[in-house]
């Protein structure tokens, strides 16, 4: 009697939802479409009409815009040869390689329109892939919203309420700034967020259906098959999800299987879940069998280098160009899992330390690579939005485990979501970085709306206030550096780094305990074992994070020095020469500063020194490609070569050196023009500073961050050889090595390198070929006939250049190539210097000029001068301007061939990659001068050298 009492109760419950779920039908589909509608709308504004430099196909979206025009191609010679087997003939392993690297579901997404209307893509549709990305954020943030409205739906709350809250769920997703700029890159990560949120709506459609209505076999077979569909979809996309999906579907087959009234319908749904995965997966295998002529399940997204570069201890787990030693060593070894396993094992302190960091790695800062603004949200106040995003998402999934009223739905909604933010935990092993937590955001920011639901429900508003409160005090900590003002209350930066962090540890304590008090009040019994579990450990994992950052001190180390005009940064060195060493024959100083330091006056032991500090990459000819590296990604950032961190170096003459003792490096402000440069804390007396290394540039590290310009590693190539005592001189010397921001102590990034000659060499040195006549140099004038008649005009009684949207447009190009005489610029370096004047009209008055230097070898060699500014301002009369660059001879095979000068209205490197947009002007161009000259300064080429 009980039991049929109880059964009653349950359907009249069912029947309760079922009703309530029908009225709010049509709020729900007015949320989701204002959702869609908001998210939309923003999306292509910022990705249309703002002024961010384009970005839709960098880095990896140049290989699926590779594999759409492949899938595009393909997809005519099937209409034209009428069989896949007739298209196949003639493709080499060009088109197979590309789509087994990339899988077939971006592309073939990207390549549709195409496909369509017979057109190849090409960069210069970038506008269809924002589009493409816009629509999906658009529908991501439709689908939070439906969920958050499915979560509440069991609850006693009227159709406005719950219309509110999807509608807020939805936005917080869809207007993420982080989102919106993912939007506008063709990469698989807005896609799978779509395909991860499908997932889960089809599994609670599923699971509602059952509990409202009895289904039949055959209803159950449709619902549970489209779960599969977006299952195999999924690891399809993205392979690395495999263990999230695993995890959903494990969670909702455990939520299904009691409400099934027969075993033969849960074989059934199990039938229909797999016949889904089988039908994504199957036309694959047997495409990329017929393409390859092998068996090839997922994607081959290589793994093994992938696992290579995040086990690499010396590295700290980053990327690097080229590979560091250990990176290289794992990747090229016949077993690279099993050689990274006893790698790490080899070292378990520095293997434990390294994941918990790689943790912070994928979640403290949102994914904005190119660090653009949205709609004036900066970077670094978007950390703030994501950090408190965080948060509150984590407190969302442990008051989920503590709610006991919740309907099966929404208890299926808050522990999938869960699953998913766990199961990105797989990244781990790799090479960490925050693309890869992206795709748990908009669970994240679902769990945080569920948060926020759950908490209205507590009325003690005094727990509300103490969140809030712990999670303002730990965003602030996260976000500031708070470390130079705390040495100065610890007594050292030893004291201070430990202070801070128990700080961030408490506030993380507090908030585990409030979050306790509110879990307590969302469940009648007492707390379960379960919920009490998670709640100790998440605070256990956050302190150890914390902890290990630390003990690592690299997030903690640096501080910078701001000299103003007149104000001396001085470090005192000890050097010694290596054992059986001879004199060195070189020598330089280091300097670690942004680009305000070339304009500073460098000495050594009271000598001022000739010239101006310049890029290390000048003097390592081996090593200059990083520098094109850097200029290429700083194309992406609005911000030249320059920019990006980097050792400054400055040839010192050996006989000004004392080799066996004492040397004082002094860095002084010139009159109006400050300079930053970087130093080191000292963590105890024994702790060893690291030499960032000036061999390896990581654009993983560069960009996993909003903040500074740092692409370096630490400890990988050479290491500082001794250490220094460190003064700031401003009228008087202080112990503050730097009087704002903050107290900082320890060193200066002032060094002295001494280079030794591994091998006899006539290499005269720098002062012998400022005497020698430069004999075989090139001067001309670049004529205004060089360049294409179309851009030729007569303006004010002479003939200029011309260039703006028709020329651009016309296909004809921007250029002019010079060539250069033979048996000129034979020396081991070539200085090229390109003189000229310019006027800009129209909206965006600035230019660039592109000067690429042509090999003559039988292989056509480029080589882009890196420090050619990307933009020139100008004005509506004429302005001058120079660019001068010297590059190393060596890169082009059979020497100096050409110059080829581009001329662009506005942003170069966007215009000549994506096509002009609606603020492209126009220029004129006047009086170009170009001259190159030999070079053949002092090198650290085939020198060992050693840093103190």
């Amino acid at each position: 009697m009980q039991t049929q009492i109880r059964d009653k109760k349950t359907q009249d419950k069912s029947d309760a939802m079922h009703s309530e779920f029908s009225r709010g039908f049509a709020p729900s589909i007015i949320a989701c479409v204002i959702c869609f509608v908001v998210t939309l709308a923003c999306c292509l504004f910022h990705n249309l009409m703002g002024k961010n430099t384009v970005t839709t196909l960098a880095l990896d979206a140049e290989h699926y815009l590779e594999s759409c025009r492949q899938m595009v191609m393909f997809a005519q010679d099937i209409l034209h040869k009428g069989s896949i087997q007739q298209a196949l003939v003639g493709r080499d392993a060009w088109f197979g390689n590309f789509l087994l690297l990339d899988g077939p579901v971006l592309p073939l997404l990207g390549s549709l329109p195409f496909i369509v209307l017979g057109h190849v893509p090409a960069h210069a549709d970038w506008k269809v892939f924002v589009t493409i990305g816009s629509f999906l954020q658009a529908i991501g943030a439709a689908l939070v919203c439906l969920l958050m409205m499915q979560f509440t739906a069991g609850e006693n709350l009227s159709s406005k309420s719950r219309f509110a809250w999807g509608i807020c769920a939805g936005l917080a997703w869809g207007l993420y700034p982080a989102g919106i700029v993912a939007s506008g890159h063709f990469l698989t990560e807005t896609p799978i967020t779509v395909v991860m949120l499908a997932l889960v709506a089809s599994c609670v459609a599923l699971l509602h259906k059952v509990q409202t209505d009895r289904l039949s076999l055959v209803s159950l077979a449709v619902r549970t098959l489209a779960v599969g569909l977006c299952a195999g979809l999924a690891i399809l996309l993205k392979p690395a999800m495999l263990p999230a999906v695993v995890l959903v579907l494990a969670i909702a087959l455990a939520k299904l299987f009691p409400k099934l009234p027969s075993v033969s319908s849960k074989i059934q749904s199990t039938f229909g879940l797999a016949c889904g995965v089988l039908l994504i997966f199957i036309p694959w295998i047997m495409f990329a069998y017929a393409i390859t002529g092998a068996v090839h399940v997922i994607p081959e997204r290589t793994p093994a280098y992938n696992l290579a570069k995040g086990c690499d201890l010396e590295a700290d787990g980053w990327s690097a160009d080229p590979n560091p030693p250990v990176t290289e060593v794992l990747f090229k070894s016949k077993h690279t899992t099993t050689g990274a396993f006893s790698y790490l094992l080899a070292h378990p302190d520095k293997t434990v330390n390294l994941t918990l960091r790689k943790a912070s790695r994928m979640w403290a800062w949102p994914w904005n690579q190119f660090r653009q603004n949205v709609f004036g949200i900066t970077p670094g106040f978007d950390r703030g939005i994501h950090l408190a995003i965080l948060i509150m998402g984590l407190s969302g999934a442990l008051c989920v485990l503590a709610a006991s009223s919740l309907s099966i739905e929404a208890s299926f909604i808050g522990l999938a979501s869960m699953a998913i933010v766990f199961g990105h935990l797989a990244y781990l092993p790799f090479e960490t970085i925050t693309r890869y937590g992206f795709t748990s955001m908009p669970f994240i920011a679902l769990l945080a709306a569920i948060f926020l639901f759950l908490a209205t429900k507590v009325k003690e508003n005094k727990f509300l206030i103490a969140f809030a409160a712990s999670a303002a005090l730990l965003i602030a900590s996260s976000v500031s550096k708070p470390l130079p003002y705390m040495v100065a209350i610890a007594g050292n930066a030893e004291n201070a780094l430990v202070a801070f962090s128990l700080v961030q540890c408490l506030l993380v304590v507090s908030l585990a305990i409030v979050i306790w008090q509110i879990g307590s009040k969302l469940t009648n019994a007492k707390l379960n074992l379960f919920f009490k579990s998670a709640v100790i450990i998440a605070a256990v994992y956050l302190t150890a994070i914390i902890a290990a950052n630390a003990s690592d001190k690299r997030d903690f180390r640096e501080w910078e020095c701001k000299l103003m005009p007149g104000q001396v940064a001085s470090r005192s060195v000890a050097i010694t020469p290596p054992n059986g060493a001879a004199k060195p024959d070189a020598a330089f100083v280091l300097v670690d500063g942004d680009a305000t330091c070339m304009q500073a006056q460098v000495s050594v032991n009271g000598q001022k020194m000739d010239g101006q500090l310049k890029s290390i990459y000048q003097v390592l000819p081996n090593k200059f490609h990083i520098l094109g590296l850097m200029r290429t990604f700083g194309a992406s950032m609005n911000m030249t070569a320059e920019q990006a961190r980097q050792w400054r170096v400055i040839e010192v003459p050996v006989s000004l050196l004392n080799v066996n003792g004492e040397n004082v490096i002094e860095v002084t402000a010139q009159a109006n023009a400050p300079v930053t440069i970087y130093g080191d804390y000292q963590f105890g007396k024994n702790d060893h500073i690291p030499m960032l290394a000036y061999d390896y540039f990581s654009f993983a590290r560069l960009c996993n961050f909003a903040d500074g310009c740092e692409g370096r590693l630490d400890d990988v190539g050479i290491k500082s050889a001794g250490t220094g005592v460190s003064t700031f001189k401003s009228g008087k010397s202080e112990t503050d090595l730097s009087p704002a921001p903050g107290i900082q102590t320890g060193q200066y990034r002032l060094h002295l390198c001494l280079a030794f000659s591994e091998k006899p060499s006539a290499t005269p040195s720098a002062q012998d070929n400022l005497n020698a006549p430069a004999t075989n140099s090139f001067t001309g004038a670049i004529k205004v006939s060089d360049f294409d008649k179309l851009m030729r005009v007569h303006l004010n009684n002479e003939d200029v250049l011309c260039v703006n949207k028709m020329v651009l447009r016309s296909g004809k190009g921007t250029c002019a190539q010079i060539f250069i005489p033979s048996k000129c610029i034979s020396q081991d370096y070539v200085s090229v210097r390109l003189t000229g004047k310019a006027r800009a009209l129209g909206k965006d008055k600035s230019f660039s000029v592109i000067p690429v230097l042509l090999g003559s070898g039988a292989q056509p060699q480029i080589l882009t001068m890196p420090h050619a500014l990307p933009l020139i301002p100008l004005g509506s009369d004429w302005t001058a301007f120079e660019i001068n660059d010297t590059l190393p001879s060596h890169l082009l095979a059979g020497g100096l061939d050409s110059i080829v000068v581009a001329l662009y209205p506005g942003h170069g490197d966007e215009i000549a990659c994506y096509g002009p947009d609606r603020a492209t002007g126009q220029i004129f161009v006047k009086d170009l001068q170009i001259e190159a000259r030999p070079e053949n300064p002092t090198t650290l080429a085939n020198r060992k050298t050693v840093v103190f």
